[in-house]
């Protein structure tokens, strides 16, 4: 209760239950059914949906893919387990780039997370790395930033790695073997914490190649 209305007293999440019903579903059709409930639709995912939660600004609800569930739980089953792993201890007490969630489902069908502002562009998400903004001015960093992540910035002398956002990434990408693809613009955002921003991971990409 503290965190938003339980989304099982949903039909729309009845629906998805519901293998008789979840076959006809879609996304339109679901986030339709959603709006109706007063949930807005923040955006669709590869393999989750994204809605705000009535009356809370700050936290936001991920739901497995209706494209997913209707496919069959062969199909669902790794977005299930992206939820899992976004909700368990380990991952939450990592570090302060993840995304704090708050509640899930028993199945993580769904789960309940920090509401996240996007950083949409290189420029804005740039800023962030103090070091790399300084050493990388009239530089191509869509292209070099992602090779940054792929080196240990632990053995690197050149100061360019001595980012200390640059260095928590990397470390955390490690610690649990995600992508360094998905730290992009868009990907990623701040949330605010004791009125300061901080910035964040929104899709660790887990079980991804």
């Amino acid at each position: 209760k503290d965190f938003g209305d339980d989304p099982e007293g949903l039909q729309c999440v009845a629906n998805m239950r519901d293998p008789a019903m979840s076959g006809e579903m879609s996304k339109d059709s679901f986030s339709a059914c959603m709006k109706d409930s007063g949930y807005g639709l923040l955006g669709h995912g590869s393999f989750r949906s994204a809605y705000s939660i009535p009356n809370r600004n700050d936290i936001i609800i991920k739901f497995v893919s209706p494209r997913l569930i209707k496919g069959g739980e062969s199909f669902a089953s790794k977005a299930r387990k992206m939820n899992e792993r976004e909700a368990t201890g380990i991952f939450q007490t990592s570090s302060k780039l993840v995304v704090r969630v708050y509640d899930a489902a028993d199945d993580f069908l769904w789960i309940k997370s920090e509401k996240v502002t996007p950083i949409k562009s290189w420029a804005e998400m740039i800023k962030y790395f103090p070091v790399l903004e300084r050493s990388m001015k009239n530089m191509n960093v869509p292209k070099i930033f992602p090779a940054l992540l792929r080196r240990d910035p632990h053995k690197e002398l050149a100061s360019i790695y001595q980012d200390p956002l640059l260095i928590d990434i990397v470390d955390l990408l490690k610690k649990f073997d995600a992508p360094t693809w998905d730290i992009r613009p868009s990907n990623v955002g701040y949330v605010t914490r004791d009125g300061e921003k901080q910035f964040v991971i929104l899709d660790p990409g887990f079980g991804l190649p």
